[in-house]
């Protein structure tokens, strides 16, 4: 909390350190053979208190659980939580393919049907990789085959370059990865909330 990290802070003065800047996010020590309170005390930093509050009050619920049962609930949760969050990143995916073609002059609701095309291919092989994930030799040729399906299909759609393709298809994967991410850190935290 702000009194902890003020009172370590003055200490660290007294004897001349600088100040210790809390961490943001969640910070967790755990230990999974000390059955009841394996979380130990969590550390939390979201930047608003009544939200660390929460959160630290779901972590310590979680406690109670046996580790196992707990990421067992987590992870359920979380999958339950996934389309919510795959149904708000997919029109930041259109739209990520707006700003990428802003001089075709397309309709947005083009790259959307796009999107709609592209996600439930990638869905599909990663579903087909999770069933096969024991038969590396199926998994590879997958994995390969992925981007590069992406990016004809990118290139028979937009009518450009394979140069401008390629860059376009980095950037367009750099920033929704970052973008889902953060979305599925959010499934997660909406997550712990729904156990």
């Amino acid at each position: 909390t702000r009194t902890e990290i003020d009172s370590i802070n003055a200490a660290r003065a007294a004897r001349g350190l600088p100040p210790l800047e809390p961490k943001r996010g969640v910070h967790l020590t755990v230990d999974a053979d000390s059955g009841r309170n394996w979380i130990g005390t969590p550390s939390v930093n979201l930047g608003n208190e009544r939200l660390n509050n929460a959160v630290r009050a779901r972590l310590m619920a979680l406690n109670e659980l046996s580790p196992e049962e707990a990421a067992r609930r987590l992870f359920r949760a979380t999958i339950e939580q996934t389309p919510k969050i795959m149904f708000l990143v997919l029109p930041l995916y259109a739209l990520l393919l707006k700003l990428l073609y802003v001089r075709q002059k397309r309709y947005y609701v083009e790259h959307f049907i796009f999107a709609l095309h592209m996600h439930p291919f990638v869905f599909l092989i990663f579903f087909v990789m999770l069933i096969f994930r024991s038969l590396p030799i199926l998994i590879a040729p997958l994995a390969i085959w992925m981007p590069i399906y992406m990016l004809v299909a990118m290139r028979r759609v937009y009518r450009q370059g394979w140069v401008l393709t390629v860059i376009k298809s980095g950037i367009l994967g750099f920033t929704y990865f970052v973008v889902l991410t953060m979305g599925m850190l959010g499934a997660a935290l909406g997550a712990l909330f729904a156990i």
